[in-house]
Order: C-alpha cells, then structure tokens, then sequence
C-alpha cells in the first residue's frame, strides 16, 4: 500500500456529480512560471512568497478563463525542481494551486522527475521507488487540490527496454494515490501507441500532431471550402530530398491519424493537442482558419478535449 497520504477531491469547475471522463477540458499546453532557475530569487519572483506566485498564476489563470479555458497542463520545472529550498518550491506550488482553485481552472502538472526515473533503465521500478519519485514531485500537495484534474507524466515516450511496463507502474502507483485524478501521457507515434497503451493502460489519451509544414501550404482547406476536410495536403509530407518526416515517407492525413489511435486504444476519450506554433525548420505558424480546421476536424472525429500549446 502506498504510504502517501490519499486525499479526496472533485473536477472543481463542473456541477456535482458529473463523471470526470465527461468533463470536456479546452485548455492550454503548458504554463509555467516568470523566472528560470538559475536566476537569484527576488522580491518580485514567485519562488520568494506564496502571495507573489498566487498574484502571478491567477492573473494568469483569469485571463485563460476570460478567453474560454478551463484546463492548464503546468510546468513546475525548472522553477521549484530539482530544488534544494523546499520552502521556495512551496511557496510556488501552493501559490499556483490556491490561483487555480480560485480562478475555478483545472490543472494537470507535469511530473518533471517521474520522467526523469522513466529516462533511466530500468526493468521494473519498485514501489519506493515510485513514492519517492512522486514525492518529490511534490504529489502530496496536488492530491489535495480541488483544482487537479490529472498528472503528467511523461511526453511522447518512445518504448525503451520496458517503459511501457514502467508506465503502468506509475500510473497504478497515481491512481491509488488519487483515485479521481487522471495519469497521462502525451503520446504521437501511432507505430508505438498501442505498445504503450496495453502497458499503461491510461483512462483517457491525450495526443499531439503537427499537420501543418513551411513548404506544404493548402490554401483551400485552410479557407474552409472543405470545412471537415483531412487536410491531406497540408500535412507535413514525407521528403525524400532530406529524409524528414517519416523518413520521406508520406505520414498519415490528420483524420487517418485520429481514427488509427483511436481504434489503438479501444474508444477511450481523447484529448488532442493542436499545432499551434512553428517558427523551426519544419512546423509554421498556423493561421486563426487552421486552428479552427483543427479543431473541427478533431471535435468531428471524436475528441472529448482540445489542448493548444502556449509557447
């Protein structure tokens, strides 16, 4: 038996009773604090008071509510991980959880050291393994929030010896520790999802795709003559000149993409992150119409969440 203490809490922005794999989250992917770590805390750094964090992250969190959004994937690292100064990283922590009970705004952190334990080798990890690691990412304190709607714990894994195995681990380590939490894991590649599906076994998937590329511009689709379209042209291709994407092979239309995970992973409610960035030497910018494309084509196929990268 798990030796943190379980405490009980409920999806905190919805009616009474509704079961959390109704709750539709639109949310945001991720926050994360003003400061890096390597900089000298001062009075205006949200590590230096509880008061300063909570004065940051609501302000923040309202102006997420004010604008639709309801959820928040959070980064607590670099900011209070790995940190010698518990006080300071409570301090932040219990700042940014206070904000969004208050703002009434859903909050799945990332678990910056379970992925560092899952970056090592290793066959199986032992229960105190596990409780440690979860400790000091600081689980006790979300546990108690209203406001927590899930953990992340890991971003798009690529099976290594048995992290699938691992996965699971932790996610049955999290589920007992917070019975009304979700454990996730952003998954991408179709070719390893079903591997990591039968090891985690998560109750919801979330999952990321980039369909839009600097040299694959489909002005059609993006205009909304075809609405519901797969957007088939403008996803990244595969380039035989230099071997990206795929490997020059031509990868799966965004549809194609939904449908094939969502049979891996037996109908289970999935969350998708858009593409809402560029700016490298594949991924652009997607204009306001490509966004929206997005999510039609996204909500059309099923999806129970809709998640934006902020960057």
């Amino acid at each position: 038996m798990f030796s943190i203490s379980i405490f009980s809490n409920k999806i905190y922005a919805l009616e009474d009773n509704i079961a959390k794999t109704d709750f539709f989250p639109i949310g945001v992917y991720y926050v994360m604090g003003q400061k890096s770590a390597d900089q000298v805390p001062t009075e205006d750094d949200i590590r230096y008071s509880p008061q300063v964090a909570y004065d940051e992250y609501f302000q923040e969190f309202q102006d997420l509510k004010s604008y639709g959004f309801n959820t928040a994937i959070v980064m607590i690292n670099p900011l209070v991980l790995p940190s010698a100064d518990e006080t300071r990283a409570n301090n932040v922590i219990n700042g940014l959880i206070s904000a969004a009970e208050d703002a009434s705004l859903q909050i799945v952190p990332t678990m910056a050291n379970i992925a560092t334990l899952l970056n090592e080798n290793h066959e199986t990890l032992t229960e105190q393994t596990i409780i440690d690691t979860l400790s000091s990412d600081y689980i006790d304190l979300f546990i108690a929030s209203s406001a927590t709607l899930g953990y992340q714990i890991y971003d798009e894994p690529i099976p290594n010896g048995n992290i699938e195995v691992q996965l699971g681990q932790i996610k049955d380590a999290v589920s007992q520790l917070d019975t009304n939490a979700f454990a996730l894991s952003t998954w991408h590649n179709i070719d390893t999802m079903g591997q990591l599906n039968e090891g985690m076994n998560p109750d919801v998937l979330l999952m990321d795709t980039y369909p839009f590329a600097v040299d694959a511009y489909n002005g059609d689709q993006a205009d909304g003559d075809t609405p519901f379209g797969d957007i088939s042209d403008a996803f990244p291709r595969g380039r035989e000149d230099d071997g990206s994407f795929n490997l020059g092979v031509d990868q799966l239309t965004y549809t194609q993409w939904m449908n094939e995970a969502q049979n891996i992973v037996d109908n289970k409610p999935v969350w998708v992150a858009f593409q809402a960035f560029g700016g490298d030497t594949y991924w652009r910018n997607p204009i306001p119409k490509e966004l929206r494309l997005q999510s039609f084509i996204a909500i059309k196929n099923g999806a129970k969440g809709l998640f934006y990268f902020m960057y």
